[in-house]
C-alpha cells in the first residue's frame, strides 16, 4: 500500500523515528500482522496525530516504542536512543498515558501521585511553586490534598496530563485522551491540549476523537489494518480530496413515506448520505465525486420535484476532517 504524502525530514530535531517497524503475531498455523512496514517521524515541537480503526495497530505501536511489546523487525529510535537496546535511557525524557485509568495510585493524593511520579525521574526535591501553578493551570489546585479515587474521570485524565508537563519531557505520548470523558471534560481536555501546543511540546496522540485531532496537531499519520495509509501534514490531508458535498433541504408536505424515497433514491444514487430527518423537513448530502455524480444531483432534484416535494436549501457544504478520514479508511480516495 503506497503512503500517501508522507512527510519529508526538513531540518529540525527527530525526537521519535520509526523506521520499517512490523510486529506478528501467530496464531494456530495463521500468522497476522498487527504492524506492517511502519515509518515516521515526530518532530521537535511537533504534534502528530495517530489515526486508525480499532485494531488498525496504533495502541501495538506505542506499546512497541514503549517497550511494553516486542517488534520482529525496524527500527525505533527515541531521543537518540535504540529501542528496546538503550531503553531505560530512551525513555527518561518520555512521559506517556495510556488510555483508561491505569496511569495513577487511586489510593494517593493528588499531590502524593506527582511528588511520587517526579520522584521517579530523579528530579530531585519538587519545586512546589511549580506544581502549585500546573495545578491552578489543570483547575486542580482545590483538589491537590483529594485521594485520586474519589476525582472524576476527567480530573484524572488531567492531572496525568499535568504529571506528563511537570516532567519536562521531550516526548509526549497519549493514547485516547478523552475516551469516555463526558462533554464538559472532553472540552476541558482539549482546551488544555490546545495551550500546550502553544508551547511546542512533542506530542504523539492516539485518538477516535476527530474533533480533538483536527484542532491540535500539524501532522496525522493514519494507520490501516497495520500498514500505513497516510504520513502528511493537515492542510495537504484536506487538499488531497478533490470531491465537493451539497446539503439539501427538503419539505415532505404530502407526508410521503420516507423509507420509500429512501429506498428508491439510494437505489439509484449511491453517493446519497441521510442526515436528518423530521416528520416534515429531510435533509440529504450529496457527495460529488465525478461528473456522474454530478448528473446524480441534478437528477436528484428533479427526482424531488417530480415528487412535487419542495427543494427548501441546496447549499455547498466543506467535507469535515471525520469524513476526510472515513474516507480515506474506506479506500474512496481519488486517483
Amino acid at each position: 500500500m503506497d503512503v500517501l504524502n508522507r512527510a519529508e525530514d526538513i531540518g529540525e530535531e527527530i525526537v521519535l523515528s520509526i523506521d520499517g517497524l512490523s510486529k506478528r503475531y501467530y496464531k494456530t498455523k495463521k500468522t497476522t500482522f498487527a504492524l506492517k512496514d511502519i515509518s515516521f517521524r515526530v518532530r521537535q515541537g511537533e504534534i502528530v496525530g495517530l489515526l486508525g480503526a480499532n485494531g488498525a495497530g496504533k495502541t501495538t505501536i506505542i506499546k512497541c516504542l514503549t517497550g511494553l511489546v516486542k517488534y520482529d523487525s525496524g527500527e525505533i529510535t527515541l531521543n537518540s536512543f535504540k529501542i528496546p537496546e538503550q531503553q531505560k535511557h530512551a525513555l527518561n525524557d518520555v512521559a506517556i498515558v495510556l488510555e483508561g485509568n491505569r496511569n495513577l495510585y487511586w489510593r494517593l493524593t493528588v499531590m502524593e501521585n506527582i511528588r511520587y511520579f517526579l520522584s521517579l525521574r530523579k528530579m530531585g526535591k519538587p519545586d512546589e511553586k511549580s506544581i502549585d501553578e500546573m495545578l491552578k493551570r489543570v483547575s486542580l489546585h482545590n483538589d491537590k490534598h483529594t485521594l485520586v479515587e474519589k476525582l472524576s474521570r476527567g480530573m484524572q485524565q488531567k492531572l496525568n496530563i499535568a504529571i506528563a508537563l511537570l516532567c519536562k519531557a521531550k516526548l509526549i505520548i497519549l493514547d485516547e485522551p478523552t475516551l469516555g470523558l463526558n462533554i464538559i471534560a472532553n472540552h476541558e481536555i482539549v482546551k488544555l491540549l490546545q495551550e500546550i501546543k502553544l508551547q511546542e511540546n512533542s506530542i504523539l496522540v492516539a485518538s477516535h476523537d476527530m474533533s480533538l485531532i483536527e484542532s491540535i496537531v500539524d501532522r496525522v499519520v493514519l494507520i490501516k489494518n497495520g500498514g500505513m495509509l497516510v504520513d502528511t501534514d493537515v492542510k495537504s490531508l484536506r487538499q488531497l480530496f478533490t470531491s465537493t458535498a451539497y446539503r439539501m433541504c427538503v419539505e415532505n408536505k404530502h407526508n410521503t413515506t420516507l423509507q420509500r424515497i429512501i429506498d428508491d433514491i439510494t437505489s439509484k444514487y449511491g453517493s446519497i448520505v441521510i442526515d436528518g430527518t423530521n416528520e416534515n423537513m429531510w435533509q440529504f448530502i450529496i457527495n460529488i465525486y465525478d461528473k456522474s455524480s454530478r448528473e446524480n444531483a441534478i437528477e436528484l432534484m428533479s427526482y424531488f420535484l417530480a415528487n412535487d416535494i419542495d427543494i427548501e436549501k441546496f447549499e455547498r457544504e466543506t467535507p469535515d476532517f471525520q469524513h476526510i478520514v472515513s474516507r480515506l479508511l474506506s479506500r474512496e480516495l481519488e486517483s
